[in-house]
């Protein structure tokens, strides 16, 4: 079975080699391309890898996530008061069953009673949010809460998550380059990513409970199978260039292969996964490819079996799943607002590149997506 590569960049930490110090800082090292071809490769094949041996520290990682579950622990009035103010902004407050990516609801409830049903057909993500934004934009602010609300250590600790994972994805767009064999310019993509029109998204999807036939569920792991799978975040396919995300250690997030099977992303401690987003498989030509993944049950979750009436009057046998509370950090990167997303010549992928693509801008397609997919802020009253 396929299982998610694993890139160590401690390589790239250490002291480079003796006849490796002389190397420009337009040309690649030997440690940074070796690097630089797992990954790639990695990105071509599934369009995600763990990275482990980074410079992070657990402790950002930890506060973030403090940080994280502080938020949505307080009550729906004073997270509204948060709330996403638009897509042009992309801040703030995005409450469950105002996101969606799909609109067909028989393809992904499967039949389960209680997942993702909604009167009008259209499946909204089970799932809440709180997006942040660069800091010092000119027109557009994030919604931070008020000292009344959460300590200041709410703010200071995201905003150094955030120039963290920055200067991480920086670091991987320049290896990206060098795999892709583009030596004459190892920081195309670094110099037009680099203006932060990042977001930093902190996701919660609560605790809820589920009834399926007690045949199909009768132990915990069984309640897993694919005929009963639910579903928490429905398949999609991120919108920028990379995505660096970390989970708690739930579970229930997989990715889909090129041939339609479904790898689950178990958590690693201490790993961030990296998925290749639309616009970097756009400026590739295809040749890195933009993963789709959702979130669904984990692999373990508590059951309970129980006689019900039916309303037929029939005595039936159920089983109540109880699926866990659910914490995950994403870093959604973008390529600058004013840039012009093409395929660019790769050679030595000439071969398999799709250059047919229309320019599209950065800022118009994230734009268009977001309008597309969360349902709430201004732009929908």
């Amino acid at each position: 079975m396929e299982t998610i590569p694993v890139i160590d960049l401690s390589i790239l930490l250490s002291a480079n080699d003796d006849d490796d110090n002389d190397a420009s800082p337009c040309t690649a090292t030997r440690q940074q391309a070796a690097v630089a071809n797992h990954l790639v490769q990695a990105l071509q094949r599934l369009g995600c890898a763990r990275l482990v041996g980074h410079d992070i520290d657990s402790a950002f990682i930890d506060n973030a996530f403090h940080a994280s579950r502080r938020f949505f622990s307080l009550d729906q009035a004073t997270k509204l008061k948060y709330v996403y103010q638009n897509h042009a902004s992309n801040r703030g407050y995005i409450p469950c069953g105002t996101e969606s990516h799909v609109n067909d609801a028989a393809v992904i409830n499967n039949g389960v009673t209680g997942a993702n049903n909604n009167e009008n057909d259209a499946i909204y993500d089970r799932k809440e949010t709180f997006d942040i934004g660069r800091e010092g934009d000119a027109n557009y602010q994030t919604p931070w809460p008020s000292s009344d609300d959460l300590p200041d250590s709410f703010r200071n600790d995201l905003l150094l998550y955030y120039q963290r994972m920055n200067n991480l994805q920086l670091q991987l767009l320049q290896l990206i380059a060098i795999g892709l064999g583009m030596q004459h310019d190892v920081n195309f993509f670094v110099n037009r990513c680099n203006e932060q029109h990042c977001n930093l998204r902190l996701l919660h999807y609560p605790e809820f409970q589920v009834n399926v036939p007690a045949s199909a569920s009768t132990t915990a792991t069984a309640a897993t199978a694919s005929e009963n799978t639910i579903i928490r975040g429905a398949r999609h396919t991120d919108f920028g260039t990379l995505t660096l995300l970390v989970q708690d250690a739930v579970g229930g997030l997989r990715v889909e292969t090129c041939d339609g099977h479904w790898i689950n992303v178990h958590p690693l401690e201490n790993s961030i996964l990296v998925q290749v987003g639309d616009m970097l498989q756009m400026w590739t030509g295809s040749v890195l490819r933009a993963a789709p993944h959702q979130v669904v049950q984990p692999l373990r979750v508590e059951c309970e079996e129980r006689e019900q009436v039916s309303s037929d009057g029939i005595n039936e046998s159920v089983t109540t799943v109880t699926i866990p509370d659910r914490y995950s950090i994403a870093f959604f990167c973008n390529a600058n607002k004013n840039v012009m997303i093409e395929p660019v010549s790769l050679p030595q992928y000439r071969e398999q590149q799709n250059m047919n693509d229309a320019p599209i801008n950065s800022l118009d397609y994230l734009t268009k997506r977001l309008h597309e997919t969360i349902h709430c802020g201004e732009s929908e009253k």
